[in-house]
């Protein structure tokens, strides 16, 4: 069966302002996207500041492009559509709502599904319809929120009450970002969190704590990361708040993922082998602060090995764009793995492992950049790491947990 609908794609940014951008054409097949049509609105092509919403795939143009679909997604929509997690609660609350199943894989049901809490400068809406870009949830309903994803992972769908599924459909929208892993938008006052959940039954320690330290740990170690702080027991378990990097003042500022920059260009599928020299290439291409992208990504890189953070895989790199350029976006989902020995996602060149930062200096060059400025990086994260006790002691990480990060280690 043929289904075809049309969206409108709206833009934020702040050399932009709240424009459509773009008229998109979705094609399916029994579920299945087979083409996607995208042609820019001619009053975003006039704005001086309108950027390319895909710098490889979209780039300015008053073409029409037909964008055939041969088992992927173009970039802007495998982004913009929600991760394992968000599909899940989409169905639930789906299901709850009408009595009928979603098929979950269908980009044409997901979209008609979604609410209007994003994170990134797209919207997609009806056309005709304006965007709201509203941040999720009140402050006053994460408690609640936090509960409804525990009884999401814990409890069988009819024991779930409507109400429930409502609050955390709301909450989930547009968080990719945040990693396959219970999560929720929130917002107090004007601040605007992107909110991470424990899993008791299945986190191998508690997932809130270790993240921050590490994140604190990574700032320390030179990286462009945003703050976080951690919410206290919140029914029993912690909740850990990041600051959203998406947000400019009132506007946003866009983000494509790395995979999304990588997908083949005949099937718009994920591509194979990732190697932290495939990002490199992309700043070459795109980045219009290479220099100081090309340190960050080292730094991230070999922070990224020392604790052994194995899940380095394309959806946890970003570019970002405020309309001034896209360059690297800050550093995020920096968590360690307790399985020793594992390869990570991205290797480095040959080695289906990254260097560690004690190794680095004897590659020489790297990214392009010159040994001295490699050595000055591989000791200020040397010097990080060997702070760890320090930023496990100010986030209150257990002794058990502590000793279990301690463990893998490795400068």
């Amino acid at each position: 069966m043929i289904d075809k609908a049309r969206y409108a794609l709206h833009i934020d940014l702040p050399s932009t302002g709240r424009i459509q951008a773009a008229d998109i054409v979705i094609i399916e097949d029994h579920g299945h996207v087979e083409q996607v049509g995208f042609r820019y609105r001619p009053e975003y092509l006039e704005l001086p500041s309108a950027i390319a919403i895909d710098p490889i795939c979209l780039p300015l143009s008053p073409k029409e492009r037909a964008i055939a679909c041969r088992g992927g997604l173009p970039a802007f929509l495998d982004d913009y559509l929600p991760d394992a997690w968000g599909r899940r609660v989409l169905s639930y609350a789906v299901l709850k709502k009408t009595g009928e199943k979603m098929n979950a894989n269908s980009a044409i049901a997901c979209l008609n599904a979604l609410r209007r809490s994003r994170i990134g400068a797209l919207e997609l809406t009806a056309v005709n319809e304006q965007p709201l870009y509203q941040l999720g949830i009140a402050w006053e309903e994460l408690a609640q929120a936090e509960k409804i994803a525990h009884q999401i992972d814990t409890l069988s769908f009819e024991e779930i009450p409507a109400e429930s599924l409502d609050l955390i459909y709301l909450a989930n929208e547009g968080s990719g970002a945040g990693g396959a892993r219970p999560k929720s938008l929130v917002y107090r006052g004007d601040d605007a969190f992107l909110a991470k959940f424990n899993r008791l039954g299945s986190d191998q320690f508690n997932v809130a704590r270790v993240e921050l330290a590490c994140l604190k740990m990574a700032k320390a170690a030179g990286l462009r990361v945003y703050g976080g702080e951690l919410i206290e027991d919140i029914s029993g378990r912690d909740v850990l708040l990041l600051q959203r990097f998406d947000i400019s003042g009132s506007h946003r500022r866009h983000l494509i993922s790395i995979n999304g920059l990588r997908k083949d260009a005949y099937q718009r599928d994920d591509v194979g082998v990732f190697r932290y020299d495939d990002i490199h290439r992309l700043l070459q291409s795109h980045s219009t602060h290479f220099r100081e992208d090309a340190e960050q990504l080292l730094r991230q890189m070999l922070f990224n090995r020392a604790i052994n953070n194995t899940d380095d895989h394309e959806r946890n790199f970003s570019m970002i764009n405020d309309g001034s350029g896209y360059r690297l976006s800050p550093a995020y989902d920096l968590v360690p793995s307790l399985t020793t020995g594992a390869y990570h996602v991205a290797g480095y060149q040959y080695s289906p492992y990254p260097p560690k930062p004690s190794e680095i200096i004897n590659h020489g060059k790297v990214f392009g950049l010159d040994k001295t400025t490699v050595k000055n990086i591989s000791d200020q994260i040397i010097d990080a790491i060997q702070q760890w006790k320090d930023f496990a002691s100010e986030c209150k990480v257990s002794d058990p947990d502590y000793e279990s990060i301690t463990r893998l280690l490795a400068v």
